[in-house]
């Protein structure tokens, strides 16, 4: 086959380089962290999506919702199986549309899109919602603390009840699906409550302690490894005193 493209390969130099990501693979595996079970998730998550694209009838999209469920736990290791997305995407688009570049290229955007969306409205999202709520509830309506998560466990569980009664009334199943989809990515993310819950423990490593809605925000944003200027801000010319707040004569 490579020979009809005029590529003559190296058999030596493909042998090499098989065994090296082998052996990555291998040692991520074997890894002390959180690489072994984001791989794994990660291959689960792909094998699900050729599963479903292999079966027809009205209950294959069931493994769209199982793909949800699986991508919701992964967030809680790590956000790899997001990537798996696009993957969706285009089967998805392949399987129930006829191709057109027009359709392909909204296709091609929703599905690239939908990682960055699930990264800043579920991951950070949901407990944005919450530390507000109970910043609300607390400081204004003198409630207990951790009202906010009750709150907005009622909040989602009504928009999820009302969501799925729409697409019953609209007769629209596909509209059910993503639905009941977005619910088991949430649902599977709902794991990472037993971050605040060993918190609680004061264990020796206990980064930003994040034991209430607040500073749980603060770990899920990542603040304790601080900012990286991508745009703009310190370069690699700057001097100390170019940092804010150090004026030249107090160094």
């Amino acid at each position: 086959m490579l020979k009809i493209f005029g590529i003559t390969p190296n058999i030596k130099q493909l042998e090499t380089t098989l065994r090296r990501e082998l052996e990555t693979h291998t040692a991520k595996h074997v890894e002390a962290e959180v690489y072994a079970m984001s791989i794994m998730f990660l291959m689960m998550v792909i094998w699900a999506i050729f599963k479903w694209d292999s079966l027809e009838g009205k209950y294959a999209d069931r493994w769209l919702i199982f793909i949800g469920f699986a991508i919701g736990l992964s967030l809680g290791v790590h956000l790899l199986s997001l990537l798996a997305l696009p993957i969706l995407g285009v089967m998805y688009y392949f399987k129930y549309y006829r191709f057109k570049w027009l359709s392909f290229g909204v296709a091609m955007a929703i599905s690239f899109a939908s990682v960055p969306l699930i990264m800043k409205f579920v991951i950070s999202g949901l407990p944005e919602l919450v530390s507000s709520l109970d910043y609300v509830s607390v400081n204004y309506l003198k409630l207990p603390f951790n009202t906010g998560a009750v709150i907005a466990l009622v909040i989602l569980v009504g928009a999820t009840i009302g969501s799925l009664a729409l697409s019953h009334v609209l007769e629209a199943p596909r509209l059910n699906t993503l639905i009941l989809s977005v619910l088991f990515i949430i649902i599977g993310y709902s794991s990472y409550i037993m971050v605040p819950l060993r918190s609680q423990a004061n264990p020796p490593i206990n980064m930003n302690k994040p034991k209430d809605p607040y500073r749980l925000l603060s770990y899920l944003n990542r603040e304790q490894y601080g900012d990286r200027p991508l745009l703009y801000g310190p370069q690699y010319t700057a001097d100390q005193y170019d940092i804010k707040g150090i004026t030249k004569r107090e160094m």
